[in-house]
């Protein structure tokens, strides 16, 4: 199997020839095979385990908690923010930039 750095330029071979034009049908089938290939190549696999959840549900309060902390503490980093609120860096940081839905 190809490494993916090796696809990348494969497709881009491929690319500048079709942009060029002047294939025949045959090349085009031979190059719609070759990228199906690459295709099946990329697909993930499956993960071996999965960890189940950890944290909980955030809540408008809870939202607000975390504004409200880090009004109280603007020159805090949000690891120090995370220690003070018990949630994880990523929920701060979706908390005060607003990226995630209030449920």
């Amino acid at each position: 199997m190809k490494t993916i750095p090796e696809i990348r330029e494969r497709l881009g071979q491929i690319a500048l020839v079709l942009v060029e034009g002047g294939v025949g049908d045959e090349e085009q089938k031979a190059f719609a095979s070759e990228l199906f290939e690459m295709f099946e190549g990329l697909k993930r696999r499956s993960p071996c385990r999965v960890a189940r959840r950890s944290n909980k549900r955030m809540r408008p309060e809870d939202h607000q908690k975390i504004r409200d902390l880090a009004a109280a503490y603007p020159d805090s980093s949000y690891q120090e923010l995370s220690a003070m609120s018990g949630y994880n860096t990523g929920r701060i940081s979706e908390a005060l930039a607003g990226k995630r839905q209030e449920a």
